[in-house]
């Protein structure tokens, strides 16, 4: 997963537009998922960490609703409430969801390893660093507050209440690209670890490289991680690299500093005016 980085400048690409947590901070995207099992157990009814991870990527309202409309939840909801979960049920889910993502994120706000490195390489090869996340703003500061403590500070931030529509709409790349100035997406890249983020990329118009092993569909810890075999670590990549192929996803890697060498292979596509 390690990858020696080129000092030449790129050409042709300009920035990446990064997911935070299962991309650059959070390993496996442990955070959110606990925010909403701790949630929905507050009104009474439980939810699995599967149900939980099943929309992610999405912004935190909507990724509410669409849990409330899974048949499981929605029954179980029912059976402790009376009625379905209603718009205002997800209201109430979706403010208790932020105030604890709040806590929790104190706790989830490191770079992963080796991120640090790989955004000086990109830096270095003339690359402009966009991120956008799925939390809302008085999270996503708080975010990128505490990984700005740790050295990791992207040029610019868009939260999921930034925009008119969150993943698996383009909204936030493209505001991340404007706000960088930048108004080609075909010589940008966005980076994530969620099928939503594949969807969020290619709805932009940029190359989309999908993570496997950081993020939320892996759903392990580093340590986690760390004790599988290698053959089941690579099994577990194999299959996650198709799912997000099959969303469309240009290229897969395991974690973000083995995008580095795709980055090259992707601007030498660019030049030869390959678009997305």
């Amino acid at each position: 997963m390690s990858h020696v980085p080129s000092e030449q400048p790129f050409s042709c690409l300009q920035a990446v537009v990064m997911d935070w947590a299962g991309t650059t901070v959070d390993f496996g995207c442990q955070g959110p998922v606990q925010a909403f099992v701790e949630c929905f157990a507050a009104f009474g009814v439980q939810v699995t960490v599967a149900e939980a991870r099943e929309p992610m990527g999405m912004g935190k309202r909507e990724h509410v609703a669409a849990m409330c409309a899974m048949p499981r939840i929605a029954e179980a909801w029912r059976a402790v409430h009376g009625a379905p979960p209603s718009a205002a049920d997800i209201d109430r889910i979706y403010k208790r969801v932020e105030s604890v993502m709040v806590e929790v994120i104190q706790r989830y706000s490191v770079p992963m390893p080796g991120v640090m490195d790989a955004v000086t390489a990109m830096r270095r090869q003339g690359l402009r660093i966009g991120s956008c996340t799925g939390y809302p703003r008085s999270v996503g500061e708080l975010l990128a507050e505490r990984a700005r403590g740790f050295g990791y500070e992207p040029d610019v931030l868009v939260c999921a209440t930034d925009v008119s529509h969150g993943r698996p709409e383009p909204d936030m790349c493209l505001k991340a690209l404007n706000d960088m100035n930048l108004h080609d997406p075909a010589r940008a890249v966005k980076i994530g670890d969620t099928v939503n983020d594949v969807l969020e990329g290619l709805r932009a118009g940029m190359w989309v490289i999908g993570l496997t092993l950081s993020g939320s569909l892996a759903g392990l810890t580093e340590e986690e991680l760390r004790q599988l075999p290698e053959a089941q670590k690579w099994l577990m990549h194999d299959k996650i690299s198709d799912l997000l192929a099959n969303a469309g996803a240009h290229f897969t890697a395991p974690d973000l500093p083995s995008c580095l060498s795709i980055l090259s292979k992707i601007d030498e596509h660019c030049q030869n005016n390959y678009t997305p």
